[in-house]
Formats: structure tokens, C-alpha cells, sequence
């Protein structure tokens, strides 16, 4: 509907797309990759058009030209995109695969931000990050893991904190912790409740992301519990 209200609107264009995949259980369909294209000729620049565009090239066995598009599409993305960390790693995953050696074209990681208030769960520092990279795969592995859980750790003590549930998010979808996503995403908006604006803010992270349970359509509306959806409105309706 809101395609055909705004048709000339890039963001509705790739978010039929989207839908139209989700429907297919992730294939990017022929529809969907038609509307991707309209939303890649509204707005060159659609990031979640580029990126199911370059998912179909490697659906249809073109590996290295999706990792050649996903690559252009993070070394222009903003330093701070909530889709750069999960884009990354299927950039890497899918290098792994295909048998390339792509560390030297990726971007570099941004520096860790200045630290956050007190009370407040901090991310990974440039040094926990520079430490990472010189571990083994396992070890790397089992260190992120117990990064994310203290993380997780800190807001079930101080759960007022929205970029620490918005890191947990994202570091739970890059993990592949879909399910620990999804419940991460619902203890935030519990802690949240009543507060639209972080809502919002949360549930447009989460979507980005791709975490399970988020509404499709729209970036306006978060999942308070199974059967509710709220809207921006603050009214509550039954689905």
C-alpha cells in the first residue's frame, strides 16, 4: 500500500523487495529483484537494495561479483551503519567459501568510541579489538562470545541503556544468536516502555539488522509483546 501511495519513494520500493524475499524464505525473487532495481533507479545509494541485489548474484552462483558489490556497499556505508558489523561478516563467511582472500580490501574497523558514561556497558576498545585479530579462530571466537554475554550481563543490572541493547543486538545477529537477538530486542523494549522516540530508534536497529520478529513494513512500530503491536501513536492494537 504504501508503494502505490509513494511509488516514486526508493525506501518503499526495497522494503516490497524485502518482504517479497522474506516470503520466499530468502530467495531473492525475480519480483523482488525488480523492485529492488526500481528502488536502485529512485536511489542509487539504497543500501538494502544494493545489498539483495548482490545477494542474488551469489543465489545465482556469481559469488565473487556479490562479495565485489557488498564491499562497495561497506566501504561507502557510514562508519557507524547498524548493518556494518552483520554486512562484514557475511563478506568474510562468504569469502571463506568462495575461496578469496578479501582482509586487505575490507574496511578498516572504526576506533572504539570515547567511553561512555559511568554506569553505562561500554563496547569493545581499539586494543580488544587489535588483541582479537591476532587469536586463534576458536579462541577469537570464545573471547567475543564472553565480550557479548558480559554485555548482556551489565543491562539485565542496567537496563536504561539504549546503544548497550543496540550493541547486544548487533553483536547477537553477527554471532548468528538470532533467537538471543530477538529476546535482546524484546527485554529493550520492556525496559523502554512508554518511551517512543528509543523505541523507535531500537525497533529501526533491529530491522536493519534483520533480527526475527520485527515488523517488515515499516521502521515506526516495535513488539511490545507476541500479540501486540504499538504504534508510534502510542496506541495499542491487536494483531
Amino acid at each position: 500500500k504504501a508503494l502505490a501511495l509513494s511509488p516514486k519513494e526508493a525506501v518503499y520500493a526495497s522494503a516490497m523487495g524485502e518482504a517479497l524475499v522474506q516470503a520466499a524464505q530468502g530467495n531473492v525473487t525475480p519480483d523482488a529483484a525488480t523492485a529492488f532495481e526500481t528502488a536502485r533507479r529512485l536511489d542509487p545509494a539504497d543500501a538494502r537494495s544494493r545489498y539483495f541485489l548482490a545477494l542474488q548474484k551469489e543465489q545465482r552462483g556469481d559469488a565473487k561479483g556479490a562479495i565485489n558489490d557488498w564491499i562497495a556497499l561497506l566501504a561507502e556505508a557510514p562508519a557507524d551503519a547498524p548493518f556494518a558489523p552483520q554486512l562484514r561478516q557475511i563478506i568474510v563467511d562468504s569469502a571463506k567459501a568462495a575461496g578469496m582472500d578479501v582482509s586487505r580490501r575490507l574496511p578498516k574497523i572504526p576506533a572504539a568510541p570515547v567511553p561512555p558514561m559511568a554506569g553505562v556497558a561500554p563496547g569493545p576498545t581499539a586494543d580488544d579489538v587489535a588483541a582479537a585479530s591476532r587469536m586463534d579462530p576458536n579462541d577469537r571466537q570464545a573471547m567475543v562470545r564472553g565480550m557479548v554475554d558480559g554485555l548482556a550481563a551489565k543491562l539485565a543490572a542496567n537496563p536504561r541503556d539504549a546503544d548497550g541493547w543496540a550493541r547486544l543486538i548487533r553483536a547477537r545477529m553477527v554471532l548468528g544468536e538470532t533467537d538471543k537477538a530477538a529476546a535482546a530486542y524484546r527485554d529493550a523494549a520492556k525496559a523502554f516502555a512508554g518511551d517512543a522516540a528509543t523505541l523507535n530508534s531500537l525497533a529501526a536497529t533491529a530491522k536493519q539488522l534483520g533480527v526475527p520478529g520485527v515488523c517488515a513494513a515499516c521502521h515506526c512500530c516495535y513488539v511490545v509483546h507476541s500479540t501486540f503491536h504499538t504504534l508510534g501513536d502510542g496506541v495499542d492494537r491487536r494483531l
